[in-house]
């Protein structure tokens, strides 16, 4: 591969890679130049900074996995299966060894207006996501009918958000979808029909 001719998109991609696994804040240009082969320069003159750098590697990110889903170009389940694909698609989004510096970081972040606005319409579009896979699930009678998608969707965002959270402070570094998985399971349960 001539790396001279890496798209942005793929210099982001690789640069995501390499900030899940060293850390929104402890991640080096020096890292990121080897992952892509680009230089530290190389990288500042197409990216500003490291740290705009990370925003667009993270928003580049949340807008790919938001696409398989809205899109349905990766997968085709809908109803249940789809609303868990959509978990794991979310589990993919936050995957990082170094969990707790990547919230602290989302966090800080969020409290800009430009970035904020970036967070809240992730937000937005992953629990209107939701909402149709329930909807879905609704009408294929998987799930309660008597149940507002609306507010169960909120809920099921509320919830595995909460779950990220609390994995922040767990020793496991890799499995955040399964354990994911496993919560919205325990979640969706009263609400399931057989």
């Amino acid at each position: 591969m001539r790396t001279k001719n890496l798209s942005d998109s793929e210099v982001l991609d690789l640069a995501f890679d390499v900030i899940s696994r060293e850390g929104f804040d402890s991640f080096t240009l020096k890292q990121v130049g080897h992952a892509t082969h680009l230089s530290p320069s190389s990288l500042i003159k197409r990216f500003k900074n490291k740290k705009n750098l990370a925003q667009l590697a993270r928003d580049h990110r949340w807008d790919k996995n938001l696409s398989l889903d809205v899109q349905r170009s990766g997968y085709k389940e809908k109803g249940i299966a789809g609303l868990f694909k959509m978990v794991e698609i979310i589990g993919e989004s936050v995957k990082s060894y170094r969990l707790g510096e990547h919230a602290r970081w989302l966090g800080t972040e969020s409290l800009h207006p430009k970035s904020k606005k970036k967070v809240s319409k992730y937000f937005s579009t992953t629990r209107s996501i939701l909402q149709g896979h329930i909807t879905e699930a609704q009408l294929e009678r998987r799930l309660d009918t008597n149940i507002d998608p609306e507010a169960l969707a909120l809920n099921l965002e509320a919830f595995i958000q909460g779950v990220i959270f609390q994995f922040i402070f767990l020793p496991d570094r890799c499995g955040i979808k399964s354990i994911l998985n496993e919560r919205v399971n325990f979640f969706l349960n009263p609400y399931l029909r057989t």
